[in-house]
């Protein structure tokens, strides 16, 4: 999640100012990849063998570890092997990659076992009975070599019962599962589905995994993944911590409130920045700002430094602690203000990138079940709470309403979509643009409407993020990609916002040509008309002039219906010099002035 809050008037707020002490810290992740290699694991299916999958769900994790997060370090585990290499000395546990950031050499090892296939595999490592105890062991040891903020085991196995029935083995695993789970180490289960059976996670593993806040299975998990594409789409969603941005408090009235959680859930991606170095050791240089004093050039501290305020020709000064003071206008938090119904709120009304919340726990106990209580009501009456929303303390309150979301398994049972409101930030009166009347002097007639009608029906498609990548991301990353593992070319990559025209013409090629004809609408380049010759270069000049001169703006209209903020200040000086009044030099103050000169 995105730890920052993206708003123009928060760059001097420091990002530690939220109430809560569990809110996100940035750290290192440590993630491991417990795979089995046990036979089982072998077995040819449609789209290859299960355990080459989980080693590439292994090497796409690392590679997107290195764009996003280069600092996490991520570990692979193997069980079930006949080889035994791990810091511990156990039996039939090997150790293949110790916990490490990803680079090019750990991504191209991952691949050289990929291409060499399980012959290789096999005369190398080999197959043997183990202790899934002693494979937990193992992960517990190589997280003790660092210090991390989240640490994670991710299984990976197709049979559900790995001690073949043995009540001694099964319960050690239990019991140094529930030692991990103390110990802040998460256990994450991607169980693959065995060829010609089910598997069933109540033998075993429904002991051993953990479950995050908003995995709400039941006495149920999901089924196993039976294709390479889902099993990376769980590996994705389990790879990482769901980090939040704040904890706050959501206040229902009077003294009823309970915890919440805010998440991110879309950010814009930039490019990383360039890193200055030294030209003669690629040392990193360190930046420093300073603020010098005009009159004899001495360093002026932060805390000496005020700022101001113009008002009515007067500087009205406010030193750091007063211009905080300022912006606290509400109580930190999310206020109930009361109900709407959905069809009250316009998808244009939408002005900043949303949030999402869900129950905080640890905060007020109780708040899960006041929270389903409310998306329950919301979702059955298709009513949205609307709220004035405080993010931080030195934020002035936002209007927003909260958008109700069911939650959504897939056909295995796994969450794809969790419960919780989405916080939609809502426009104020003075957010609103308030545009003129457009005058439609073209009538194009009802025949020519429903052809665009149909056309419109032709081409509709359903939008998903996910099918449209940045095409200037992607071909940087390609690049970086190509250096670091040292290719020779760069992979292309599609542009999938690029028109397929191709598509178009075999969707509505006929109504597009209809279109055409009926709107008589001519196929090729507009023909560029020549200037006429002029015997003088100023006459054009001139009579521009005299056009836009003809256009004046009636100020005095202007003002009486509010609109003077959308005029420029050249138009506004001009009337203060006709009307013989004060003319100040900035445009609010120009505002200002007129309106007081017509008692607006």
């Amino acid at each position: 999640m995105d730890p920052e809050w993206k708003n123009a008037e928060d760059e001097e707020s420091d990002a530690d100012e939220y109430s809560s002490a569990r809110d996100y810290k940035a750290g290192v992740d440590g993630v491991i990849f417990l795979i089995d290699a046990s036979e089982a694991m072998f077995v040819d299916m449609d789209d290859g063998i299960l355990f080459f999958h989980c080693l590439k769900a292994a090497r796409c994790t690392m590679m997107n570890k290195i764009i996003s997060s280069p600092r996490d370090r991520v570990g692979i585990v193997f069980f079930g092997t006949e080889k035994s290499e791990n810091p511990g000395s156990f039996q039939h546990i090997t150790v293949f990659q110790d916990m490490e950031c990803p680079g090019a050499d750990a991504i191209n090892k991952v691949e050289g076992v990929i291409k060499e296939g399980k012959s290789k595999f096999k005369s190398e490592y080999g197959h043997g009975s183990f202790s899934l105890s002693d494979a937990l062991w193992a992960c517990s040891m190589l997280f003790r070599k660092h210090k991390f903020s989240d640490q994670r085991v991710l299984l990976f196995t197709n049979t559900d019962d790995p001690h073949g029935g043995s009540a001694h083995l099964d319960q050690q695993a239990k019991t140094k599962a529930q030692d991990m789970a103390e110990a802040g180490i998460r256990i994450d289960l991607l169980h693959i589905k065995p060829p010609g059976g089910t598997f069933q996670v109540n033998k075993l593993y429904k002991s051993i995994v953990s479950l995050e806040e908003d995995e709400m299975y039941g006495d149920n998990l999901p089924d196993g993944a039976a294709k390479l594409e889902e099993l990376l789409m769980r590996t994705q969603m389990k790879d990482h911590k769901k980090r939040r941005v704040a904890g706050l408090e959501f206040h229902l009235g009077g003294d009823v409130k309970f915890g919440i959680s805010v998440y991110n859930l879309v950010g814009i991606t930039y490019r990383p920045p360039s890193v200055p170095l030294t030209k003669a050791t690629n040392e990193e240089l360190k930046k420093k700002r300073f603020t010098y004093a005009t009159d004899n050039g001495e360093i002026v501290m932060p805390s000496n430094i005020s700022k101001f305020q113009e008002i009515a020709w007067k500087k009205i000064y406010f030193n750091p602690p007063e211009l905080k003071e300022t912006k606290v206008l509400a109580s930190q938090g999310m206020h109930l203000m009361g109900f709407k119904p959905l069809h009250c709120f316009k998808p244009y009304q939408h002005i900043a990138r949303g949030n999402f919340i869900y129950p905080d726990e640890q905060a007020y106990r109780g708040s899960t079940r006041i929270f389903l209580a409310l998306l329950d009501a919301c979702t059955r009456h298709n009513v949205a709470p609307v709220c004035y929303f405080v993010p931080r303390r030195d934020q002035s309150p936002k209007l927003v309403y909260l958008l109700a979301q069911k939650e959504e398994l897939d056909e295995a049972g796994a969450q794809v979509i969790p419960p919780g409101f989405h916080v939609v930030y809502l426009p104020f009166y003075d957010d609103k643009r308030r545009l003129e009347k457009l005058d439609h002097k073209a009538n194009p007639g009802i025949e020519l409407v429903n052809k665009a009608k149909d056309i419109i029906q032709k081409l509709k498609f359903t939008y998903h993020p996910d099918n449209f990548e940045n095409p200037d991301l992607q071909r940087f990353w390609s690049c970086i990609e190509a250096l670091a593992l040292e290719k020779d070319d760069v992979a292309p990559r599609k542009d999938y916002t690029k028109p397929n025209y191709d598509k178009i013409k075999e969707r509505a090629g006929s109504e597009l040509e209809d279109f055409r004809e009926m709107a008589n609408l001519e196929i090729g380049a507009p023909a560029v008309k020549k200037r006429a010759a002029t015997t003088s270069g100023s006459t054009s000049k001139r009579a521009k002039t005299d056009n836009s001169s003809d256009k004046s703006v009636n100020v005095r209209k202007e003002a009486e219906q509010g609109r003077l903020k959308s005029l420029t200040v050249s138009v506004l000086k001009e009337f203060c010099k006709q009307e013989g009044i004060k003319c100040p030099q900035k445009k609010a103050d120009l505002i200002e002035v007129i309106e007081k000169h017509l008692g607006v």
